[in-house]
């Protein structure tokens, strides 16, 4: 293949790097976090509208919900960003193929860039990324084992023209933008999303949240409720307070939830405590019985002597 090389930007340009691209509850930037509306912007710029940077790309992807809460963008937002300049853009896997150069998904992108399309990568941890990173694949020399990508945050050889083979094995998802027919510009039109498409935004938008959110709300419900003192009812019945005596557990957190290992150390604990239980029962019938059996015996003795 020789294609050739489309718009390059760079998200941490001095432009835009330090333009905002939060969403509610973070503080980011476009040089932090813009790395897919970057590539995005590029293959607009090159088939659409030359006007379009990754700052208008940033504000769309905003203004529309596609920014994921302390991370980067979601995936649902290339086709619909794609389509209001009339370009067809398709996400060719949707479950990670991270780690798997053999994957066939490779072959099918050759063959799209053979044909002069682009190709969108989310690239996982390697050369590319230490986390996550979107950057725009235009050619692959497979024959030098050259992959030619646009990288939104590095000029760097290793980057820009890396090995490949070293890309098929740390590329996790990949997106087809079709080349255009006509090469005369795009105007920019709304676009309403699909149903489907609507899912997939909502989907991704909930996993995230939960990822985010949801670990340090346990962690301090479960702190919280640690410290909530012993309730009323309880402290009426005694059950705590004779459960400790008993050694079933140390009396403290009494309104906390139990995990697994301390519902374990509890029920062996009251096995224990019956077990002993009834061991010490067993043991005082049994003096019991002796004493009664000695009773007997003399009992007998003194009855046989008269």
């Amino acid at each position: 293949m020789n294609n050739k090389q489309p718009v390059s930007y760079l998200q941490i340009d001095a432009r835009w790097k330090y333009a905002d691209y939060s969403t509610k509850g973070e503080k980011t930037t476009i040089g932090a976090s813009g790395c897919g509306p970057t590539a995005m912007a590029m293959v607009l710029a090159e088939w659409a509208d030359p006007k379009v940077t990754p700052l208008t790309e940033c504000r769309w992807a905003l203004a529309h919900g596609f920014k994921a809460l302390k991370s980067g963008t979601y995936h649902s937002y290339f086709v619909p960003a794609a389509r209001r300049y009339s370009l067809a853009c398709t996400q060719l896997n949707s479950a990670s193929i991270y780690g798997n150069g053999g994957s066939g998904l490779h072959a099918q992108v050759l063959a799209a860039l053979a044909q002069g399309d682009l190709i969108i990568a989310c690239m996982g941890k390697g050369n590319w990324t230490s986390s996550g990173h979107y950057v725009l694949l235009w050619d692959v020399d497979v024959t030098k084992d050259i992959a030619y990508v646009n990288d939104p945050a590095s000029t760097l050889a290793r980057r820009t023209r890396g090995s490949w083979a070293l890309f098929k094995k740390q590329v996790k998802f990949y997106w087809r933008i079709r080349k255009p027919v006509s090469a005369a510009p795009v105007v920019e039109k709304e676009v309403t999303m699909s149903a489907d498409e609507i899912r997939k935004l909502i989907e991704e938008t909930v996993k995230v949240t939960l990822k985010n959110t949801l670990p340090g709300a346990l962690e301090k419900l479960l702190a919280d409720m640690g410290k909530e003192p012993e309730p009323q009812w309880s402290v009426d019945e005694g059950r705590w307070e004779d459960a400790k005596e008993r050694g079933l557990t140390d009396g403290t957190r009494p309104c906390s939830y139990a995990n697994r290992a301390e519902v374990m150390a509890l029920i062996s604990r009251a096995m224990e405590a019956v077990e002993k239980a009834n061991t010490e029962a067993m043991d005082k019938a049994t003096e019991e019985m002796e004493e009664r059996l000695k009773q007997l015996r003399a009992a007998m003795e003194d009855a046989g002597e008269d």
